[in-house]
């Protein structure tokens, strides 16, 4: 008991450094280590449940949570997988990821200690159905924009899979709001994929999954990317989209399909949807560029105002170097013309000077015809004839 009240002591006290120093106490600054004998008695009320597992709050740490997975009835293959992504997840670290603080087993169970979030997009999404009020489009845009960074992270570089970690279950329940509403965060995701692939599980999140999953149980970065845009419709129609509509996916997801985006009103998220929700997962834009695309619909119209004067000065600069580089072209082309009419001109002299060499060689060849058949003293008066009509 001493060593939890110590614990719940300095932890608090850090706490309360933390939350001096940045204005927020949503996180804490540091988790102390904890037991099994600890934890087992340390867990409260249950704020959450899925097939294999429980979440609960902590006694004396508010901002912590514990979950609790039940290793019974899971084969060896699924124990290890499980062990194996929590080992990895201790190590993520990022605004828009769930930390993982702490990995404890013992007697068939796993305790995970992580930081706690009361209410998830699925919440929110509720509160507006029940009161039919739209998501406000900025709420839309930073949640979409805070989700895309986290993929970004998760997925690696490029949208390349170098962390191999891909969320096997984006959906609204999913995603964790902070106290302050302003921060989104991504968690489950989806420990043992066989054992969470059972029963009703699959039907109540097959809506989120993309053509690739459903047909060929194929996962990857772009796979996410789908479940993002979905997410995006649920918020922006406060409903699932259908597509579809009862149907088995082979015979929706065809060549040709095309969503139906009528119920997107705003023109800037129906764009974004319309390259997400692709049948090709590489024609799908990567998290990583789906996040810069909406920091760039984030930047301050004042900002854009600047950029666009520094864009305006540097286009005509542009445009004045080609202006004069038109100029020098068509100076260019106005003294090739006189050129070329230059050469034409030589070329016509060219064959008057063959015309005229030629009728002198008909000539000289009469010439010598006539020196044939004539005599000597004859053909003494025809060269000064010959050599006249050669100069004319």
């Amino acid at each position: 008991v001493e060593r939890i009240v110590s614990k719940t002591v300095d932890y608090q006290n850090k706490t309360r450094m933390h939350a001096a120093s940045s204005g927020s106490a949503t996180v804490a600054l540091s988790v102390p280590p904890f037991t099994a004998r600890e934890l087992h008695e340390g867990v409260d009320e249950v704020l959450g449940r899925d097939v294999t597992s429980k979440v609960y709050s902590l006694k004396d740490f508010p901002d912590l949570a514990v979950k609790v997975i039940q290793l019974g009835g899971l084969d060896k293959n699924s124990v290890d997988e499980i062990r194996l992504e929590l080992t990895t997840l201790l190590d993520l670290s990022h605004p828009g990821v769930l930390r993982h603080h702490q990995v404890v087993e013992d007697e068939g169970l796993i305790h995970v200690v992580m930081d706690r979030h009361d209410k998830t997009l699925e919440h929110l999404l509720a509160g507006h159905k029940q009161r039919k009020i739209p998501v406000p489009i900025a709420m839309i845009l930073s949640v979409m924009k805070q989700l895309a960074a986290a993929l970004a992270y998760l997925h690696g570089v490029n949208g390349a899979n170098t962390r191999g970690l891909v969320h096997r279950d984006l959906r609204p329940a999913n995603v964790l709001i902070s106290a302050d509403g302003e921060r989104f965060v991504i968690a489950d995701f989806g420990l043992c994929k066989d054992a969470l692939r059972c029963g009703s599980t699959i039907a109540g999140t097959a809506v989120y999954m993309a053509p690739e999953v459903l047909l060929h149980n194929e996962a990857s970065p772009a796979s996410n990317v789908w479940s993002l845009g979905v997410i995006v419709y649920e918020m922006a129609t406060l409903r699932r989209p259908d597509f579809l509509e009862g149907k088995d996916p082979k015979d929706v997801f065809v060549d040709g399909w095309r969503p139906d985006l009528s119920g997107i009103t705003d023109g800037f998220i129906k764009s974004v949807l319309e390259r997400i929700f692709v049948l090709e997962p590489e024609r799908r834009p990567t998290a990583r560029e789906l996040h810069e695309t909406l920091i760039i619909a984030g930047i301050p119209v004042s900002e854009l105002g600047g950029q666009c004067v520094m864009l305006r000065y540097r286009c005509g600069s542009l445009e004045a170097a080609l202006n004069g580089a038109n100029a020098r072209i068509a100076l260019l082309e106005e003294d090739v013309k006189i050129k070329s009419t230059r050469i034409d001109a030589l070329e016509d002299q060219g064959k008057e000077h063959l015309a005229m060499i030629k009728a002198l060689e008909n000539r000289l060849a009469q010439f010598g015809d006539r020196m044939n058949t004539t005599d000597p003293q004859s053909s003494l008066f025809l060269l000064p004839r010959l050599m006249r009509a050669a100069q004319e």
